[in-house]
């Protein structure tokens, strides 16, 4: 058995685009270890899960449609969760939390980072090999191309046999 450190860091601002017939649900409300138990598969257990951020800002999600390539699973925002079930009619929705940014989001991204939601964890693994599937939105794309406002996400994994810090 080997254990994993796990920190996924994110400051997302998500929006989702989809056909008429695609439909995504977000819910609130959940602890950080129960986020962590949404994404554990067969044979592995999480623990010491811990989260920061406004609660609005992470939940789990479940999508039905194409295009997204994940049917649920958890949702980080920078802003509020249920501005990304759309439309995305406005150039502006968000929600400011006034929240402080992350260190190593401000480092990855070269400016300083704010409403971030940190969503750390540890996890024991039966094997030699863990998978994790995410999808990436921004809800400033298209608008802020090229203006000096970017979304960050990271997903920084650490532990034993695991040397420097990639992401």
């Amino acid at each position: 058995m080997k254990t994993f450190w796990s920190s996924l860091l994110t400051a997302v601002a998500l929006c989702f685009i989809f056909d008429a017939n695609s439909q995504l649900t977000v819910n609130n409300g959940f602890t950080a270890q129960q986020l962590g138990n949404n994404l554990a598969g067969n044979n592995v257990n999480v623990f010491n899960a811990s989260i920061t951020g406004d609660p609005d800002q992470y939940g789990q999600f479940n999508f039905v449609g194409s295009g997204l390539g994940l049917n649920s699973g958890v949702i980080l925002s920078a802003g509020d969760i249920a501005d990304a079930i759309g439309p995305n009619s406005a150039g502006n929705t968000t929600t400011d939390y006034n929240l402080p940014g992350d260190a190593d989001l401000s480092s990855l991204a070269g400016f300083n980072t704010n409403d971030a939601v940190v969503f750390e964890f540890e996890f024991e693994v039966q094997g030699d090999e863990i998978e994790f599937k995410f999808a990436f939105m921004s809800e400033e794309y298209n608008e802020f191309v090229n203006s000096g406002f970017n979304d960050v996400f990271a997903f920084y994994i650490s532990g034993p046999g695991i040397v420097g810090q990639e992401n």
